[in-house]
């Protein structure tokens, strides 16, 4: 499934959609209150972003601790081979690249 990385309203959607990408934006949050905002909006999934600064000091796994299950997210923002491994241990579903 194609994905997208920031949209920035409606008409990306529209766009988006156009070309046949059969996707769901995900919108980009940080920190938790971002997070849940975009739950109560009905997002299914996250984009964290920065990725990196939550990387430190357990803000990724104290993110995914609070969050729903049932809630994709993505990491985005310094992300490569590095730090695939530990992003994932931390809850982390996928990554933008």
């Amino acid at each position: 499934m194609i994905r997208t990385g920031t949209v920035l309203g409606p008409s990306d959607v529209l766009r988006l959609k156009g070309i046949g990408a059969g996707m769901a934006p995900y919108p980009d949050v940080f920190p938790t209150t971002e997070a849940f905002a975009a739950l109560r909006n009905e997002a299914d999934g996250l984009k964290v972003f920065p990725a990196s600064l939550l990387e430190y000091r357990g803000g990724l796994e104290a993110l995914n601790a609070v969050l729903p299950s049932d809630v994709k997210t993505y990491a985005v923002g310094a992300v490569g081979p590095r730090n695939f491994a530990h992003r994932q241990s931390a809850g982390i579903g996928g990554f933008a690249l």
